[in-house]
């Protein structure tokens, strides 16, 4: 049930622009639109920074392999044998991880 109300103040033409939208939409008027896209944005904030520590923690895994790769990069360029190459597979399993928390994060970003 709608027991409570909110204002807000807008001019003549931004009103009748956001009422001409609500229309030409599935939304039956102005409130119903702006009430649908109220809770859609703070849905997607709250589901957004849910994966907000996780995509940090991944940034920081690679920028530690990408010094690791920058690092096989230096001593090839030197000339010398590299007899570790575990960053590769480091980086392969952290992009996997990046991509499954990308994808869920995609669909609510802004365009």
């Amino acid at each position: 049930m709608k027991d409570e109300r909110l204002f807000i103040k807008i001019n003549k033409a931004d009103k009748a622009d956001i009422n001409r939208y609500a229309r030409s939409t599935s939304h039956r008027n102005a409130s119903t639109l702006i009430r649908t896209y109220l809770k859609d944005y703070i849905l997607t904030e709250q589901y957004q920074n849910r994966h907000y520590e996780l995509l940090r923690a991944l940034r920081k895994d690679i920028n530690a392999i990408g010094n690791n790769l920058n690092q096989i990069a230096r001593t090839l360029n030197a000339g010398q044998p590299v007899e570790d190459f575990s960053a590769l597979d480091e980086w392969a399993t952290a992009r996997k991880c990046l991509e499954k928390a990308l994808n869920r994060v995609r669909p609510f970003r802004s365009s």
